[in-house]
């Protein structure tokens, strides 16, 4: 059975992602034990810097960092546009 803390921290990154735009449909973002596991397929609509892109990702992913929900983030996604 899920941890009702990884599935609280769940909901917490998919808002996240959303909140700056980031399409995660084809993504595969789960939590385990307070670790995120970003993998799958990232959409940007109408972004096509990919610098931009990667910071944008590790931004959110400091954010989420400082949240007590979280322990690490593992980034092994792919971006498209």
């Amino acid at each position: 059975m899920a941890d009702e803390r990884d599935i609280r921290a769940m909901k917490v990154a998919r808002a996240e992602f959303t909140k700056h735009g980031f399409d995660t449909a084809r993504a595969d973002l789960h939590v385990t034990r307070g670790v995120l596991h970003i993998g799958g397929i990232i959409q940007i609509p109408g972004r096509s810097d990919r610098a931009e892109v990667t910071h944008d990702i590790d931004t959110i992913a400091r954010v989420l960092k400082t949240r007590p929900e979280f322990r690490d983030v593992v980034i092994d996604a792919i971006y498209t546009s």
